[in-house]
């Protein structure tokens, strides 16, 4: 098949699921191209970028914020076009929101004269953006859209009607999770059109990841992959690591993977309480699968998740979780493989007292490990999810 993938960012470290995706498509002998609204400079690429030359297949949507760059460039677009008549009808302000910022035509302009069988979009605001391409002709396949988590939050906070052109014209809805299915019906999304299919992890990168825990760890050292932002709660999971201090007299290591904005109040946080944390940076998908079995327990303090990646890489490490009981999570944490950690509310008392109790019966971390890694292995193999993603094409 030629399949199109449109995303927001492209490439973005934190988003390996899509990146497995589309190189998942790739091994199986489809085209695929990507578009992408915005590239992301964060100095560090995954190896499959380069070995899959996916900056090669990479286009950008890059439409002028000033309004003045945009009167001047459009003329000249149409005349190069010879007046197509989609492109004119992308300029209706009165029918279409998106033509008010130009981004229906500059989008158009990417998708103009291509055939492809399927578009696949990431997140609800880039399904809204083809199913408006659909509607004024441009684009002639069939619409998939995955939701992710932002994407329902903003529906569930502004509306339904926000995707009201995506419900109508898309043709299949894939949720990520149980969780994520049951907002959809409540966002009035049509049931048969919506398929469960959660992202995956390449589990080659964790075959040899098994933790060999003979003994209690001193110290003990817990991990969070994350973007330092306020959703994902790292300040909560700082405060925990000092309650574990000073409460419970515990000898703790906190390492933290990732980079983002609230890095210096973060680091000034950990200095109040006297705290030994330690700030890596990002890391690649490859690294990250090699370093996680150096760890003991993985924490997730996220205010806001629907199925993190991150919890699958420690799971499939092998490694105890505690995780905030957010969105999908408690899919992920309490299931029927046998006890693999806790899912506990967002706050500092809660992580701390969870990290306690996994820290008391450390005895029995071999055993969370094979629980863990049994589950990912049956869940989530990005081998397995992107056959299914297949046939979800082929049947749409």
């Amino acid at each position: 098949m030629k399949i199109a993938i449109l995303l927001g960012v492209f490439p973005a470290i934190s988003e390996t699921f899509i990146l497995n995706q589309i190189t998942g498509l790739i091994q199986r002998g489809h085209d695929v191209d990507i578009y992408a609204r915005v590239p992301r400079e964060e100095g560090k690429l995954h190896s499959d970028i380069n070995e899959y030359d996916l900056l090669e297949k990479v286009s950008y949507i890059r439409e002028p914020r000033n309004i003045f760059q945009r009167l001047v460039e459009i003329p000249g677009y149409l005349v190069k076009s010879r007046f197509n008549r989609e492109l004119i009808k992308s300029l209706n302000v009165l029918k279409h929101r998106e033509a008010l910022t130009g981004q229906l035509f500059y989008a158009g302009l990417g998708f103009l004269d291509k055939k492809y069988d399927v578009v696949h979009c990431h997140y609800g605001p880039n399904g809204n953006l083809a199913a408006n391409l659909k509607k004024i002709g441009i684009i002639k396949s069939k619409i998939i859209t995955t939701f992710h988590g932002y994407d329902l939050r903003m529906a569930l906070d502004k509306g339904s009607h926000i995707y009201r052109d995506l419900k109508e014209i898309g043709d299949r809805f894939i949720a990520i999770s149980e969780w994520t299915k049951d907002k959809l019906l409540r966002l009035g999304f049509t049931p048969e059109k919506i398929k469960v299919l959660p992202n995956g992890i390449n589990l080659d990168l964790y075959k040899r990841a098994k933790l060999e825990l003979r003994y209690q760890p001193n110290p003990i050292k817990i991990v969070t992959i994350a973007r330092l932002s306020e959703e994902k709660g790292i300040d909560l999971a700082i405060k925990a690591v000092a309650q574990l201090k000073y409460e419970y007299d515990r000898q703790i290591q906190y390492h933290i993977i990732g980079d983002g904005q609230l890095k210096p109040s973060l680091i000034d946080l950990a200095g109040k309480h006297n705290l030994n944390v330690i700030f890596h940076g990002f890391k690649t998908q490859e690294e990250i699968a090699r370093g996680l079995k150096n760890y003991h327990i993985y924490l997730l303090p996220s205010r806001a998740e629907v199925l993190p990646t991150v919890l699958m890489e420690a799971q499939a490490t092998g490694l105890p979780i505690v995780a905030s009981d957010v969105g999908a999570v408690n899919e992920m944490v309490t299931n029927q493989e046998g006890f693999q950690g806790f899912a506990c509310h967002p706050s500092a008392s809660s992580f701390a007292c969870s990290i306690n109790s996994i820290i008391s019966i450390w005895k029995h971390w071999k055993d969370f490990g094979t629980n863990n890694r049994k589950f990912a292995y049956q869940n989530y193999d990005s081998e397995k999810i992107n056959e299914a993603l297949i046939k979800i094409y082929e049947e749409a």
